[in-house]
């Protein structure tokens, strides 16, 4: 199985020179607890360069009393970012997610532009259709 079966195309993306308050509006907004930093690669295509969370917010920000509205993205963004190709095995993703204790991944093309991001419910959701299907054969046996 493919990550380029299971991923989401609707990737939450800012750019790195964003203002930070711009990216908290943006996951208030879209219900999301982190967004994908980018950088421009050319007209259509961006790389990314880091994550940005929730957390990140709260922990850096708020708990260090730093007034968010003097910040941009790239101030407290997580630049030690893992990204999958979408070409990449889920086994493999679901191995780097362990690894490194996160659950969600931006999915890349053969050149790192940004396609997407993968979780760890995509691939459960994926995982237990497999299962389902498993227990329907053995039924029929």
């Amino acid at each position: 199985m493919k990550v380029e079966n299971i991923y989401s195309k609707d990737a939450v993306t800012i750019n790195q020179t964003a203002p930070l308050l711009n990216a908290a509006h943006l996951m208030r907004d879209l219900f999301v607890r982190d967004v994908i930093v980018v950088e421009k690669a050319n007209d259509q295509d961006e790389i990314p360069v880091g994550m940005l969370t929730d957390r990140d917010i709260v922990v850096k920000v708020i708990g260090n009393d730093l007034a968010i509205a003097s910040l941009s993205v790239k101030d407290i963004m997580n630049t030690d970012i893992i990204t999958i190709r979408k070409d990449a095995d889920i086994y493999e993703c679901l191995e780097f997610m362990r690894k490194k204790n996160i659950s969600r991944m931006p999915v890349v093309d053969e050149e790192g532009f940004i396609k997407g991001v993968i979780s760890i419910s995509d691939i459960l959701c994926e995982l237990q259709e497999v299962i389902d299907n498993l227990v329907e054969v053995l039924k029929l046996k």
